[in-house]
């Protein structure tokens, strides 16, 4: 016997008002375009209401890169710096045991001499080989308050910024260990980097060096003319003589050169020179003469 058939099912019909399935589905898909079109059309309504689009940024920085490069700088920064405190200490205490055998100020008056000439015209003498007027004079006329300060007189550099807080030209103030700083160890510029390192160096000599050795120091590499460094030098080409064997007037004549020892000649001294060698003279007998040198020791 054949088996009976099943009878099909039949979809549901959809109740009076209500829409089947897909055409629900239908409408949604119908709704989103009117969507996205009222959106843009409330766009065009208020244009600064959404945000511009984000541009793509034309440099990138790569920070890790950046942070690995600041870390061997500044490794190579500190090691060039303790290299410099290095040398320059060691350099420093060399000279307290040495003479030094040429400066930077040397070079650079002979390198930029007339006609090509290279000179340097010097001689060393031991601070005893020169006579006890001659280091007063000179203390007298550059720095009178020597042995009392630490390479910076504060009351001389006071009064020269009254001064030209006053309306005066501005005059320097340096001391002899700050000039012994300069001549033996730096070339002459005008720069308060050059200043800096001036300063430096004259802590390195008041702390290694002391007293009579900044001022031996200072009077064998002074310049006293042309190609003329020392005291010995200076008083055997223009008195004929060693710096033993000065006299006071001749040690205030060469004193009062010292300003300015390119344009002031000792051998025939100009009426500034014969003022600034009385009043030397003068300060001499002020400082008590050797009693001064006493407190070098």
């Amino acid at each position: 016997m054949p088996k009976p058939r099943r009878p099909r099912r039949r979809k549901p019909k959809a109740a009076d008002g209500a829409e089947s399935v897909p055409a629900k589905a239908k409408a949604k898909a119908k709704a989103k375009p009117r969507a996205k079109k009222k959106a843009a059309a409330k766009r065009k309504a208020h244009p600064s209401a959404p945000s511009p689009p984000r541009r793509k940024a034309l440099i990138t920085v790569d920070w890790g890169r950046v942070r690995v490069w600041g870390v061997r700088l500044a490794k190579v920064s500190a090691g060039l710096l303790l290299a410099f405190l290095l040398l320059s200490n060691a350099w420093v205490i060399a000279y307290r045991y040495i003479d030094p055998p040429i400066t930077p100020l040397m070079w650079q008056r002979a390198l930029g001499g007339q006609d090509g000439r290279f000179v340097i015209d010097r001689q060393w003498v031991s601070l005893d080989a020169i006579a006890p007027i001659a280091q007063v004079a000179v203390l007298a006329a550059e720095d009178q308050r020597f042995p009392d300060h630490r390479g910076f007189d504060m009351r001389e550099l006071q009064a020269a910024v009254n001064a030209y807080r006053e309306g005066q030209s501005l005059r320097g103030a340096s001391t002899i260990s700050q000039q012994t700083a300069k001549n033996a160890f730096l070339f002459h510029t005008r720069s308060f980097g050059r200043k800096g390192v001036e300063a430096y160096f004259t802590a390195l000599i008041e702390f290694y060096w002391g007293k009579e050795r900044i001022l031996e120091v200072y009077l064998n590499i002074a310049e006293w003319g042309d190609g003329i460094y020392g005291i010995e030098r200076a008083a055997q080409v223009y008195y004929g003589k060693s710096a033993a064997e000065l006299t006071a007037p001749e040690a205030a004549l060469l004193a009062s050169a010292l300003p300015n020892p390119l344009a002031r000649n000792p051998a025939a001294p100009n009426e500034t020179m014969r003022r600034r060698q009385a009043w030397i003279l003068q300060q001499v007998h002020n400082l008590g003469y050797e009693r001064f040198l006493e407190k070098l020791r």
